[in-house]
């Protein structure tokens, strides 16, 4: 547990451990890594001098970094409300050892966030001001209207904050350019309706889909939801495993069942045609009643880097009629939960809840060796919620390492 005050508690022999509890933790990243610092982030659970520790947790190994590491610890630790713990052995007590490939080698942000028309001002403010005032990590403020001429070589983070119209900006050429760079080791990061258009199919950036688009699919994406639930609570049956079972005999004639099959087949594509008619039209009604801002609770993948730090039951702010359908290969770190437990406070129409329940509000999904991570709604919205704002802070300043290959430097 953390104490009430950070410090540091002397030198360690082998490197620093830093819990990742405190949300000063970002802010302190953020001047490490202008100090040069090379960072690794625990991806499983561990305990060693007694201490338990959970994933996300921040690991420096003297070795790895600058001789005058402890001076920047204690200054780091006398701005932050953080913990530095030393480390004498890399030998843990329980879970991996800290000289292990369970500790992540993290890539300092270089950071590019989308502003100007068609971007929104606010969503672009907010942004920007999580990163330069609360982290004090440096940015560059990217003309959205000329990202097709910008090198983004120089960068290995890109925001693009929520923005109407960002299909008359960017083109084919500019979509082409954008995607070469998340394959070659890019994070691009977008929320609100900067994530509605990459969750197109036409752009071949993202498989997240909106749900007025995949409506016929519709069982497929709740088949994924089901498993993806089931596999946080995994019960195995041994009899089932091992337990040898024989084939059931056939009741019914092979040509009968064929011609049965026939039919079946014939009257489902009938029924299938009248159910999507059906689908359209109820999802259009439920859309009228899409929230116009209402807190609902959040499902976090607490395993995965994008939920490090956060529980596993979150209050998200949603607003708009976007609904984000998401499964495999896209990995849903976030996803709303069901409709008998969706709202928090707000008013939420009985409509709504149907539609919006069980789907993404945030995910993160491998292209070549960048990713793209998208948010239904902005997080930084009004720098309200620090729940959500972690997401954020996760996608920026982990995300380099934990999601991409960097390119070797030359």
């Amino acid at each position: 547990m953390l104490q009430s005050s950070s410090k540091l508690e002397g030198r360690g022999d082998y490197g620093y451990i830093i819990d990742f509890a405190s949300s000063g933790i970002y802010p302190a990243l953020a001047r490490l890594f202008e100090n040069e610092c090379n960072l690794r982030v625990a991806t499983k659970p561990f305990q060693i001098k007694g201490r338990s520790y959970r994933p996300g947790t921040i690991l420096l190994r003297a070795h790895e970094n600058p001789k005058g590491l402890f001076a920047v610890l204690e200054e780091v630790c006398e701005e932050f409300d953080i913990n530095v713990h030393p480390v004498d052995t890399a030998l843990s007590e329980n879970g991996p050892d800290l000289g292990s490939r369970k500790f992540e080698l993290l890539a300092a942000p270089r950071v590019a966030i989308a502003s100007q028309w068609p971007i929104s001002s606010t969503s672009f403010g907010s942004a920007w001001y999580l990163l330069d005032h609360e982290l004090r990590l440096r940015s560059s403020a990217v003309n959205i209207q000329g990202i097709g001429q910008i090198d983004l070589r120089k960068y290995n983070v890109l925001i693009l904050p929520s923005g109407s119209g960002l299909d008359r900006i960017i083109d084919e050429k500019a979509s082409k350019k954008i995607k070469h760079w998340i394959e070659e080791g890019g994070t691009l990061v977008a929320s609100g309706n900067s994530a509605v258009f990459l969750a197109s199919k036409e752009r071949g950036l993202s498989s997240v889909r909106l749900r007025r688009n995949v409506l016929k699919d519709l069982s497929i994406y709740q088949e994924a939801v089901q498993r993806e639930r089931s596999a946080r609570n995994i019960k195995i049956d041994p009899g089932e495993i091992w337990a040898a079972k024989t084939p059931e005999k056939k009741t019914k004639d092979a040509q009968a069942q064929m011609e049965d099959g026939e039919k079946e087949k014939t009257q489902k594509d009938e029924d299938a045609k009248e159910d999507i008619e059906k689908l359209k039209r109820t999802d259009e009604w439920q859309r009228i009643f899409s929230p116009a801002g209402v807190f609902l609770a959040g499902d976090v993948d607490t395993e995965h880097w994008l939920g490090f730090g956060l529980e596993e039951r979150l209050p998200t702010m949603f607003m708009g009629s976007y609904a984000f359908m998401s499964r495999h290969p896209a990995s849903t770190v976030v996803r709303l939960d069901d409709k008998g437990q969706l709202r928090l406070s707000g008013l939420l129409w009985p409509e709504a809840r149907e539609r919006l329940a069980n789907t993404a509000y945030a995910t993160v999904e491998s292209l070549g060796h960048g990713q793209v991570i998208l948010f239904a709604v902005d997080p930084t919205l009004r720098t309200w919620l620090p729940g959500m704002q972690r997401l954020f802070f996760n996608a920026v300043l982990l995300g380099p390492g934990m999601g991409t290959s960097q390119p070797i430097p030359w």
